[in-house]
C-alpha cells in the first residue's frame, strides 16, 4: 500500500498490524510505527503525524524521533515561551546539533531573564565544540560576556526581586523569581517561591504548574513533577 502511494491505507494497516501485536504481548513493532509516521506525513495528515511521532518518542526516545517531534512543535505550536521551552526539551533530549541552536537559545535565555542559563548553555555548546571556535569565535565571546554580566546584575538584584515578590498581590512576580532559582540549581527556593505564586493566584496556572514540574524534575523528583503536569498532560491530550 505504501509502495502504491496509498498512504491513509498504510497507515491504517500498520496500526492494525500493531494491535495485534500489541493483543499477543508483543508491544509496538518500531517499524510498523514508524510506517504509520511516514504514512501519515505522506498523506499529510498533520494530526496523525503528530500522533504517530508521539508514540514513537515515548515507545523509543531516540534523537531522530525527538528530532522530528520538536521540528513538528516548532511548526505548531505558538506562545512567547515556546521556542526557549522548545530548546529545553533538544538540549534535554541531546539533539542540540547546530552552533546556531546554541546560540539562539542563549539569548532567548537572556531575554527570560534567566542569564545564568544561558551561560551554562555556552559552556555546554563549548563542550561540544560548536562554539568559542571557527569564524564567528568573537560573536560567541562576546555573547559570553553578555550573560556573564547579565548573570551579575541579576544576583546584584536578586535580594530587591525576592521582596517584591513577595510583596505583589498577585503571584506572577513570584513564579518568575523561581525560574532565576532554577536556572541557578537552587531548587528548594524555586519551588517555595513558584508555590507561592500559585497560592496567591497567577495569570496562567497551567505555565506554571509546568515551571514546578521542570522544577521538580530537575531536582530528580520526577513523581513529585508529574503530580504537578499529569492534569495539564490529559487536557492537552
Amino acid at each position: 500500500l505504501y509502495q502504491e502511494r496509498k498512504f491513509k491505507e498504510a497507515a491504517e494497516a500498520a496500526r492494525t498490524a500493531i494491535k495485534t501485536s500489541e493483543s499477543k504481548g508483543a508491544g509496538a513493532p518500531e517499524a510498523l510505527m514508524k510506517m504509520v509516521y511516514s504514512a501519515e506525513h505522506e498523506a499529510g495528515n498533520a494530526a496523525g503525524e503528530k500522533a504517530a511521532v508521539e508514540a514513537l518518542v515515548a515507545r523509543f526516545p531516540k534523537p531522530e524521533y525527538w528530532n522530528a517531534l520538536l521540528i513538528n512543535a516548532q511548526k505548531t505550536i505558538k506562545g512567547p515561551k515556546v521556542p526557549l521551552d522548545i530548546y529545553r526539551i533538544m538540549m534535554a533530549a541531546g539533539v542540540m546539533q547546530k552552533t546556531e541552536e546554541y546560540m539562539d537559545m542563549a539569548q532567548l535565555s537572556i531575554q527570560a531573564g534567566v542569564p545564568a542559563e544561558a551561560e551554562r548553555v555556552i559552556q555546554k555548546g563549548q563542550a561540544a565544540k560548536l562554539l568559542m571556535e571557527g569564524p564567528q569565535k568573537d560573536r560567541h565571546v562576546r555573547l559570553q560576556n553578555m550573560a556573564l554580566a547579565q548573570v551579575k546584575e541579576k544576583d546584584a538584584g536578586l535580594a530587591q526581586q525576592e521582596t517584591d515578590a513577595k510583596a505583589a498581590a498577585t503571584g506572577d512576580l513570584d513564579v518568575a523569581l523561581g525560574e532565576v532559582f532554577w536556572s541557578k540549581g537552587q531548587y528548594d527556593k524555586a519551588v517555595d517561591a513558584i508555590q507561592r505564586g500559585i497560592k496567591k493566584g497567577v495569570k496562567d496556572k497551567d505555565d506554571a504548574n509546568l515551571r514546578l514540574g521542570v522544577v521538580y524534575l530537575s531536582a530528580g523528583k520526577r513523581n513529585r513533577s508529574e503530580e504537578h503536569t499529569s492534569e495539564l498532560q490529559s487536557r492537552l491530550h
